[in-house]
């Protein structure tokens, strides 16, 4: 924005991880800097201690270059931020805000006592409390920081967006006879992870009732989980190996395989704080024109699907619902215009409009904060 005269961008990065990007990249008036630091190998340790020296780079770089302003990605980054910011007394902002601990303890990864939940709990807390700004991705969530005493004047919604540009579905024919799909197929595809935040058994028990349910049917996954762990969970369900694909693809492939698609799945594990997130992979399967099998409960998404179109939803706990959500898939898919409606979902709840829009809240000439 106009009033911004330098912007310094700082990105941890641990062993040979690439976070900035190449040179070929340039913006006006924007610096990228890599802070490397080395990890240990215990996990609360290693946290600890990248979290220490993280701090320490980053408290140094703001009183050299006159950092007057702290935006940070996450609540992770919105730790170090809150940290830096008492030290130095500069305000900060999160973006992408969400309860992390929360997931990662209802998730199971962490526990009530690990050191790590008590440690991010406890910044996350502090970050409601002093941040200038929070962006949270999820209407839902909007909605329980308010309870919580947040004002509303220092948040505003930003959900994860996406180029909407990168999608063409005037490309579809020629993306289906790329990839040797017939015109008769039904084409399901998954982009993402398994286990953790996600699903996994269930996960491959829904992919195998979709090829029950529709006939001529085949299954996309683009992942870099492991090829031989997947297909033996899918051929144990009874699906065939002539029936799925598992690749790991560059970023640049993605959208031709998603316009190539007739649905997309969404494994997020639903749980009592999934309302607040914002899986990206919605936003880029509603850009191309595919109609989402969703679990309740996930950010602002199933909401939205559920008043407006653009999939089903289901329960994790009670097939038959995955059934009738695959009857409303299929009725979706049936209709000739459902395509382009479905892209207005990306239009209006994912477009890069919203972050202008977001940060001209907080930052613009008229901006109070």
């Amino acid at each position: 924005m106009e009033k911004v005269d330098r912007l310094i961008v700082a990105t941890p990065e641990l062993r040979n991880e690439r976070m900035i990007p190449g040179p070929e990249i340039s913006l006006p008036k924007t610096q990228f800097i890599p802070i490397k630091v080395k990890s240990e190998k215990n996990a609360f340790g290693a946290i600890l201690f990248s979290f220490q020296n993280y701090k320490k780079h980053l408290i140094l770089l703001a009183k050299e270059l006159g950092i007057t302003h702290i935006l940070a990605r996450s609540a992770l980054a919105g730790s170090l931020a809150f940290k830096i910011s008492r030290k130095l007394d500069i305000p900060f902002y999160v973006e992408s805000f969400e309860p992390h601990s929360r997931y990662m303890l209802e998730n199971r990864v962490w526990h009530t006592v690990d050191p790590r939940f008590l440690f991010q709990n406890q910044l996350e807390r502090k970050i409601k409390k002093y941040a200038r700004g929070i962006l949270p991705v999820s209407q839902a969530y909007y909605r329980d920081l308010v309870n919580d005493g947040v004002p509303i004047e220092r948040m505003k919604v930003m959900p994860c967006t996406i180029d909407l540009k990168r999608y063409d579905l005037a490309q579809r024919q020629k993306a289906r006879e790329l990839y040797g799909f017939a015109n008769t197929d039904i084409v399901g595809i998954y982009i993402g992870k398994f286990d953790g935040i996600y699903l996994t058994d269930k996960a491959f028990d829904i992919l195998a009732i979709a090829h029950n349910y529709f006939s001529d049917y085949k299954t996309v996954i683009l992942t870099d989980y492991s090829v031989r762990l997947l297909s033996k969970a899918l051929e144990r369900r009874g699906i065939s190996l002539g029936t799925f694909s598992i690749k790991s693809v560059s970023y640049e492939e993605v959208p031709d395989y998603l316009v190539a698609a007739d649905l997309a799945y969404c494994f997020v594990r639903p749980h009592r704080y999934s309302y607040a997130c914002s899986p990206i992979k919605n936003g880029e399967y509603w850009a191309a024109g595919l109609p989402i099998l969703i679990p309740e409960n996930i950010g602002d998404d199933s909401d939205i699907i559920n008043k407006e179109g653009g999939g089903a939803v289901f329960d994790t706990n009670d097939n038959a619902s995955v059934i009738r959500a695959l009857d409303r898939i299929k009725g979706i898919i049936n209709d000739p215009g459902h395509k382009q409606r479905i892209r207005g979902l990306a239009e209006r709840y994912r477009s890069p409009e919203l972050i202008e829009e977001a940060y001209r809240f907080f930052f613009s000439t008229s901006s109070k904060v």
